[in-house]
């Protein structure tokens, strides 16, 4: 069938790469999935402490069995504010230690072992449930990933018997420079290191690769795991962009210290072991380590140094999101405390606008991109929360996903109503309306009971505090009162309009009584514990927040 000898050899190396990428990808998901909301506590907790954030990387890069993806994770994680410089950089520095376990796994002789742990957690994945589905799932990505290992290998050793091909590899071992270049174009497009070292490991057990070019290659994975994350940085906000050069510079300049220093870094991981797979991780590891040695005391030079060069670019657009960013969505303690803080710029964004639109006289060119803006800023909020999963076992961040379902809802009602209805009703009829009402000053104390309600809710959702939603109830009461007023004098006829002025007060009514409406439903949804407040929700779980009997009271809330 396969009359080509190396036609096989080949299709068993690609396919054992692919095996392997995918059962890199499907145990990330695994992991994840297995450790569920407990995975998203940790890094919660984890990215609120300096002193633990090179730990969090180390983790992050273990889950994703990636540097790549768990500083890419990072520059998210900086990019919203959820990390400040220095210590993301030190998550980084953490990253590019936690992917050299998947390097020391893969050079172990546990391979053999690959297709037999493959077919004991696919019965496992199949027939299981619960915890034991999950490890299934769990067990069968690693299985995938050391069958790729393993195939890859033996489609390498039949590769290699072949005396041109042979020849070739050993001349293009012999060139350290290019070896380092080509791994680095190899992570920098499929965005894993672990798929390089896996190739690294194969052709050393088979006598192709010598230790110097192993060191080229470990330095160009090194460093070609940054260049994905340098791109991710580049269309972000400015600390985002300062922490994916700093990624580079950090690996960039180890590469070149650790350089003079590889025939001591091969003489002894020679020393260590005889075994070539087992010295090309230890060459991982020692690499990685020792760049983290050199730098890691000097993170917070490295981190003013990067600010020194890169500045703000000019005004971000109003409708870009601030603390958005969709690799949030699969971590939803982290979605939703970032969502609430959108929501909370939103909302102040539409009080702006409000005032803007009544007032009439002054920054009205502000108004087309406020509306613009803010029409794309509720879209983006409503399109995160649409990708956030609903938390299954937490009854407070179900709680809490309900609630910011619930205002969301208002603000969008309040947004809506404020840039369309309002705003298009005071283009078109302006001068009925303003006429109108300075006729009759019953009219401008709607006006000021509407604006205070609005700021009240926004404040009452940013704050989370009860006493602002129960005065900005007060003011919804008051805002009904001098409606129902208002409404009963027109069908009196106590007032004298022109023609057209009438009309346009009861659709200014109309829409007023929406703006409030919603402005309300905003207050009352800070009563069901907002996102935005600033408690810990490790102390609400752990029974140290709040007072069930207090927010029972307070909860009844008659419209």
């Amino acid at each position: 069938m396969f009359e080509d000898v190396q036609t096989l050899p080949l299709m068993l190396v690609s396919g054992g790469i692919c095996i392997f990428l995918i059962g890199l990808d499907l145990s990330t998901k695994a992991f994840r999935k297995a450790l569920g909301e407990r995975l998203s506590h940790l890094m919660y907790k984890l990215s609120h402490s300096k002193k633990l954030s090179f730990f969090f990387g180390i983790s992050l890069s273990a889950i994703s069995q990636s540097s790549t993806a768990a500083s890419s994770f990072a520059v998210g994680l900086v990019d919203v504010g959820m990390l400040p410089l220095e210590s993301a950089i030190l998550v980084t520095m953490g990253a590019s230690i936690g992917t050299t376990f998947v390097t020391l796994l893969i050079s172990m002789d546990l391979i053999i072992w690959a297709p037999l742990l493959l077919v004991f957690s696919t019965i496992m994945a199949r027939l299981g449930k619960g915890n034991t589905m999950k490890t299934g799932l769990l067990l069968q990505g690693l299985s995938l990933l050391l069958t790729g290992m393993l195939i890859l290998k033996i489609g390498i050793d039949p590769l290699v018997s072949e005396g041109y091909i042979k020849d070739f590899m050993v001349t293009a071992s012999g060139n350290p420079l290019y070896l380092g270049m080509a791994s680095f174009a190899f992570v920098s497009i499929i965005q894993s290191s672990p798929a390089v070292m896996a190739i690294a490991i194969a052709l050393a057990s088979a006598g192709i690769l010598t230790l110097p070019s192993i060191v080229a290659v470990v330095l160009g994975s090194h460093v070609g795991s940054s260049s994905i994350v340098l791109l991710a940085g580049l269309g972000s906000r400015v600390n985002a962009r300062r922490l994916a050069w700093s990624n580079f510079i950090f690996r960039i300049a180890g590469a070149l210290i650790i350089l003079p220093l590889s025939g001591y870094l091969t003489t002894f991981t020679s020393y260590l072991t005889p075994s070539m797979s087992t010295q090309v991780a230890l060459i991982h590891i020692a690499v990685a380590g020792f760049n983290v040695l050199v730098f890691a005391p000097f993170s917070s030079i490295l981190a003013r140094t990067v600010q020194f060069l890169f500045h703000p670019s000019a005004d971000e657009a109003i409708g870009e999101p601030v603390f958005l960013n969709n690799s949030m969505q699969e971590f939803p303690i982290m979605g939703l405390n970032l969502l609430a803080k959108e929501m909370v710029r939103l909302g102040n964004l539409c009080e702006e606008l409000f005032y803007i639109i009544m007032d009439r006289t002054q920054f009205q060119e502000r108004i087309p991109p406020l509306r613009e803006g803010t029409d794309r800023l509720l879209s983006s909020c409503i399109d995160f929360l649409s990708g956030i999963q609903p938390p299954g076992t937490d009854e407070y961040w179900k709680h809490e996903y309900s609630c910011i379902s619930y205002s969301l809802a208002a603000l969008k009602d309040m947004t809506k109503t404020i840039s369309e209805n309002m705003y298009f009703l005071l283009e078109e009829k302006e001068n009925e309306i303003l006429g109108a009402m300075d006729k009759e000053h019953e009219f401008i104390a709607l006006i000021n009971l509407l604006s205070r309600l609005i700021t009240q809710s926004v404040g009452s959702f940013a704050l989370g505090g009860k006493e602002m939603s129960k005065t900005a109830k007060k003011t919804w009461g008051k805002y009904l009162d001098k409606d129902k007023e208002i409404r009963r004098a027109l069908l009196g006829r106590n007032y004298s309009f022109r023609p057209g002025e009438e009309l346009s007060l009861w659709e200014y009514l109309s829409v007023g009584n929406k703006i409030a409406r919603a402005s309300f439903e905003l207050a009352r949804g800070s009563l069901f514990e907002s996102c935005a407040d600033n408690v810990d929700p490790f102390e609400v779980q752990n029974g140290l927040h709040g007072n069930s009997e207090t927010e029972k009271e307070e909860g009844q809330y008659d419209t």
